[in-house]
């Protein structure tokens, strides 16, 4: 297959928002999936910069660029790409999820290697939580999965504190079954020289590692001397060497079904639907201590007696909250004990933060805070579940009764 088909597939992805989680058009039965992850700044970009040039026959001298970068600001390759400022190694210059596909012309066999937003990102943990449900979305879209690619860079000794966040995110969002077989990218580095201990990653399957040395893109061609071309040469063929090596590995593994990632998923919403429940608990156990306490001052201040405590559980109505099942779905905050929208018009979504609840009546659109928070809330701490708010005046003596029997 030629460069130009090769191209011409790419092209036809090029209008595909992955984050909005539109279905594929293209047939992806047969062709290996690839997720590649990683910390931001570890040079996932520049990966799929060299595994560009891998496929298209790219050299020191014709580089082919997917991916614009500091030094290789203009793109030679047609694919699908969301990148910001390319200058700046602490955000996520990625923004969202993009696929490249690629034929290998000795086999013909095609590859799609899905790069997603960098985790640890310096805009916060908000930002990383909205990336991985983008990264989860598009992984289920492609209906399954071959290989996992951990981009990581080689020059670091031991497991930073951003790295473990990224390595505890992917436990925490990817089933193992599709853990069981990890490739490790050491970039910046030489199989001889990378410092990076493989073991400190704690990963429970097979890691398979592979070194590659990022000089043609992260440094100035225009500072090259005959003697840096002559190194930069031999780093490059090293690299491509270990490309294919990586490529060969991937062909012995088998796509997976991603059906357990909906499973995980279900049961995060699940988890997290419990857990405003309990605060909902938390909120009305506080709101009885305090009714208690002003009473306590009460009988202090006025040496009410006995009796009139007693009457005082009887007839005092507090108002309480209760989430209850719903046949519909609605628009809720994971910080708040409130239901921002309750029978929301959009599409049901599982994902905390997904894109489409931008688009919700409690969300403003040119901020992305909800009307209805209390803390105006971002619509990335918001998520669909199938319940309600039930708001009933109780007695207080009823109240106490009901969190006794809890």
């Amino acid at each position: 297959m030629t460069t130009s088909t090769i191209n011409a597939t790419a092209n036809s992805l090029s209008d595909m928002n992955i984050n909005n989680a539109q279905q594929l058009t293209l047939d992806t039965s047969n062709i290996a999936k690839v997720l590649v992850i990683g910390e931001t700044g570890s040079g996932k970009s520049t990966f799929i910069n060299y595994l560009t040039n891998y496929f298209l026959n790219g050299s020191l001298n014709n580089i082919k660029v997917a991916i614009p970068s500091k030094y290789r600001p203009q793109i030679t390759e047609s694919f699908s790409y969301c990148e910001n400022n390319v200058g700046d190694t602490t955000q996520s210059k990625t923004d969202m999820c993009n696929q490249y596909i690629f034929v290998q012309d000795r086999t013909n066999r095609q590859y799609l290697f899905l790069d997603t937003p960098g985790l640890s990102d310096t805009r916060g943990a908000e930002q990383d939580n909205t990336n991985m449900s983008k990264i989860v979305d598009a992984v289920e879209n492609l209906q399954g999965l071959t290989a996992v690619i951990i981009v990581v860079n080689g020059t670091t000794g031991r497991l930073t504190l951003n790295l473990r966040n990224v390595i505890a995110k992917l436990r925490g969002n990817l089933p193992d079954i599709v853990m069981d077989n990890v490739i490790v990218i050491l970039t910046n580095a030489k199989r001889h020289e990378a410092n990076f201990q493989l073991t400190s990653l704690q990963l429970h399957g097979t890691v398979y590692p592979y070194y590659m040395q990022n000089s043609a893109f992260s440094q100035d061609p225009n500072t090259w001397d005959q003697a840096a071309m002559d190194a930069l040469q031999f780093d490059w063929d090293q690299s491509m060497d270990e490309m294919r090596r990586m490529i060969e590995t991937i062909d012995t593994f088998k796509t997976k079904s991603v059906s357990a990632f909906k499973d995980m998923k279900d049961i995060r919403n699940a988890i997290k639907a419990l857990m405003h429940e309990a605060r909902l608990e938390v909120s009305k156990i506080q709101k009885m201590q305090d009714e208690l306490a002003a009473f306590e001052h009460a009988v202090k201040q006025y040496k009410t007696d006995e009796v009139s405590y007693k009457d005082y559980t009887k007839e005092r109505l507090v108002e309480t909250k209760e989430l209850v099942d719903a046949k519909y779905h609605s628009t809720m905050c994971r910080r708040c004990d409130v239901v921002c929208h309750d029978k929301c018009g959009l599409n049901e979504t599982t994902a905390q933060g997904n894109q489409i609840l931008t688009r919700c009546w409690a969300i403003l659109p040119h901020n992305g805070c909800c009307t209805q928070c209390p803390q105006k809330c971002l619509y990335t701490e918001h998520y669909h579940a199938r319940k309600t708010m039930k708001i009933t005046q109780k007695k207080m003596q009823d109240v106490l009764y009901d969190i006794k029997s809890k």
